[in-house]
């Protein structure tokens, strides 16, 4: 009798522990109609394609996952860096970068999905720019200001973005540093959780963190770099070691938002693979490999 509550109690708790993991089913490669490099994939909301871009962010693509087509969207300098699909997925706000008597300038465009038109929404200066959406329209932070053209301030959601290594949070009660750990912190890689309630980011040298909206009570998650969302209970992200000058191996993990759960989601005799992106819905990741593969992982 008394082994058998035992192993009850021994399988109720390996049952428990399963239903805390996240379940791979399966990993694909893509094989997209044009053949080279993609990197740093970002899906759009209604899962359908993905945003691909080169090593170094020249040009945006526009990858359908049903027919594996690619439609070429810009071949701008720095157009992959930090693009944003709006909400409902037919339009995206891009920075292109362009020397300007020797100096680095920046500039906003946008893409309608539709008609393929081009529009120029800012004029090239030195200014960095993040752009983001709010109530479908473009707004974007420049010369540390918020410019929401045609968006009331009721409607803006906020936008983190990284100025001087420091968190900054736009928002309708206007702009705030955020330094959740001090000590001369370096932040990269900030996101609002689905929810709003939650800061995911990653401080140089030391971690990846997660803090309520408002940039307190951190949690460390430990090394997870290049972090995003996978939904209200968990985070992806990458852990990569290089040599210095190439990356040698980098496989992808998942953590939980208390950061008491770890778990490898794949394995380095798989390959390089980095910089994941999760579907809206949570049941996809894609990312790509040191060698520009684009892959998606179906998970439960």
């Amino acid at each position: 009798m008394r082994k058998t509550v035992l192993l009850l109690l021994f399988s109720g708790v390996i049952t428990a522990l399963s239903a805390q993991q996240l379940l791979v089913k399966s990993i694909s490669k893509q094989t997209f109609s044009e053949s080279g490099g993609y990197f740093y994939p970002k899906f759009s909301p209604d899962g359908s394609f993905l945003l691909l871009t080169s090593a170094n962010y020249a040009g945006l693509k526009q990858a359908f996952l049903a027919n594996q087509q690619v439609r070429e969207l810009s071949s701008d300098p720095g157009a992959g860096y930090n693009a944003q699909l709006s909400f409902d997925g037919s339009t995206i706000l891009y920075t292109k970068i362009e020397l300007v008597n020797r100096l680095r300038h920046n500039s906003l465009y946008s893409v309608s999905l539709a008609t393929g038109d081009k529009k120029q929404l800012t004029a090239p200066a030195r200014d960095q720019i993040a752009p983001a959406f709010a109530a479908g329209k473009p707004v974007y932070v420049k010369s540390k200001s918020l410019q929401r053209p045609g968006v009331a301030a009721s409607e803006l959601k906020p936008l983190v973005t990284i100025e001087d290594r420091k968190m900054v949070v736009y928002s309708s009660s206007g702009r705030k540093v955020l330094d959740p750990v001090g000590n001369d912190a370096s932040y990269i890689w900030p996101s609002f959780s689905p929810d709003g309630t939650k800061l995911l980011f990653t401080v140089a040298g030391r971690g990846t963190y997660i803090t309520t909206a408002d940039g307190k009570n951190p949690v460390a998650l430990g090394k997870l770099n290049a972090p995003v969302w996978l939904n209200a209970g968990w985070v992806i992200g990458m852990n990569d070691l290089d040599d210095g000058g190439r990356v040698v191996e980098s496989t992808l993990w998942a953590v939980s938002v208390n950061g008491k759960i770890r778990q490898q989601l794949t394995a380095s005799d798989q390959g390089i693979f980095m910089y994941p992106a999760a579907s809206v819905d949570g049941r996809r990741i894609a990312f790509n490999s040191d060698r520009g593969g684009i892959y998606l992982m179906e998970i439960q």
